[in-house]
């Protein structure tokens, strides 16, 4: 095997032994998962280990490893991780500061992950919302909306087609025949439920605006178009998984913050102003890097969404 597979399916095993702490992956049906596939010096390579370290493969590798021959060539690759890892022990690597180092932070970041997860389980297992917090949500909240509409390029075209929507014709019916909207022909221009911010600015401000049931008196120009606007009843299952979200967000978030007064943080500010990362881009959303859009009916389109 050549120098440059051997270091990329390393890097594989690599990756795979750097994710298995924090994933939990069915064992076999047939085999004890703690019988020993094999055994390299001091260590071993249990069944529910080689399954694991398989499960957590990114998939576009998963096909280097399939069938009889791929699963020894994997135990293979397992095999020479141990075995440098063995070497590396014996030679003194781990006792260089450097490695201990990362080593330290690999440690923390499966300890906090590990018990972030379980607590999280723990604590949002039994969240519940009533049909009560659900029915108040839809009446007294202005948080979230759903709406419908029917997005035209055209100004005096979308009056004439408000004009129709007023005199009583069938807003979904329109929306199918004439929205610009590309979506429109499958939801009869329905947007679903959002929050506030998840649209552009001019289409957040008029829907919030409007009472269950209402229209936009005139139609809201936005940079895709001009937009007749109907705020609609959400679904109350979305509303009801909304309520379950936020109240397991806040049950999560409310136990770190009694950890934060468990063992308080210390910033050294004079330090931490010395640091200097590279300056961000202006385009790019925070944190994530990735660029910020919007889809055609005027939603802004999130990293993760």
């Amino acid at each position: 095997m050549g120098k440059k597979r051997f270091g990329s399916l390393l890097f594989i095993v690599f990756f795979v032994l750097c994710s298995l702490a924090c994933e939990k992956k069915t064992g076999s049906q047939t085999v004890d998962g703690n019988a020993v596939v094999a055994k390299i010096g001091n260590s071993k390579i249990t069944v529910k280990e080689f399954e694991q370290k398989y499960n957590n493969i990114p998939p576009q590798y998963k096909m280097m490893f399939a069938g009889e021959e791929g699963k020894i060539k994997f135990l293979e690759e397992i095999v020479k991780e141990k075995v440098l890892a063995e070497k590396a022990k014996a030679i003194g690597i781990d006792k260089k500061e450097e490695v201990k180092e990362i080593i330290a932070s690999i440690t923390d970041n499966i300890l906090a992950k590990e018990l972030f997860v379980s607590k999280s389980e723990e604590l949002t297992k039994s969240v519940k919302i009533t049909d009560e917090e659900v029915e108040k949500e839809i009446k007294e909240s202005n948080s979230v909306a759903s709406a419908s509409h029917i997005l035209l390029k055209d100004e005096n075209k979308a009056k004439d087609v408000l004009k129709r929507v007023k005199k009583g014709e069938d807003f979904a019916k329109l929306a199918v025949e004439l929205s610009e909207d590309p979506t429109a022909k499958k939801n009869n221009g329905a947007l679903g439920t959002f929050s506030k911010g998840d649209m552009v600015p001019e289409f957040d401000n008029a829907i919030f605006a409007l009472k269950i049931g209402e229209i936009s008196s005139e139609p809201v120009k936005t940079s895709f178009g001009y937009h007749i606007i109907k705020r609609t009843e959400p679904e109350k299952e979305e509303i009801r998984n909304r309520l379950i979200s936020k109240k397991q967000t806040d049950s999560v978030n409310s136990w770190l913050e009694e950890i934060k007064k468990e063992i308080p943080a210390e910033v050294n500010q004079d330090v931490l102003k010395k640091i200097n990362f590279a300056a961000d881009d202006q385009s790019t959303m925070p944190h994530t890097g990735m660029p910020q859009g919007h889809d055609k009916s005027g939603r802004t389109i999130k990293p993760g969404m």
